[in-house]
């Protein structure tokens, strides 16, 4: 498989969607789906994250980027290998941590241009740097961010 002609490094913080989106969007594609399609990833393996369930190979080989660096965009590194084995390990990641819907700061999505994957933790409701509530909606159009 060949690689991507653009690609932007992920950025410290950032949230695995927030980087495919990224890539899309560097490589000129209409939507985020060729990415997907292209890594071998299901849109809804970005919002589990489930270590055992996704396989970041073709992403790995697309970009570059080596998988142990792909992982530290999602919550993978912040749980023990047994423990996510586990049944209420498995249910944090299928319904505790992660939204289907991005949630973001008005203020740094302006500036930063990406999506720090602690926004992405349900009970996250406020951005810690500028303490100000994440939103979901786009204030333009009022739908959900995807």
């Amino acid at each position: 498989m060949g690689r991507l002609i653009l690609i932007p490094r992920p950025q410290n913080g950032e949230s695995l969607k927030s980087y495919l989106l990224r890539l899309s969007m560097a490589n000129h594609y209409d939507s985020i789906s060729w990415i997907y399609e292209l890594s071998n990833l299901k849109r809804n393996s970005t919002y589990l994250l489930s270590p055992h369930k996704s396989d970041l190979n073709h992403l790995s080989d697309l970009v570059g980027i080596p998988c142990n660096k792909l992982w530290k965009l999602t919550f993978e590194n912040e749980f023990n290998d047994y423990l996510s084995k586990d049944y209420y390990t498995q249910l944090i990641y299928r319904s505790g941590i992660i939204n289907k819907h991005s949630k973001v700061c008005p203020i740094c999505i302006t500036g930063d241009k990406y999506e720090q994957k602690i926004w992405d933790i349900k009970i996250n409701l406020a951005c810690n740097k500028h303490k100000i509530l994440l939103i979901n909606k786009c204030s333009k159009c009022h739908n959900l961010i995807l």
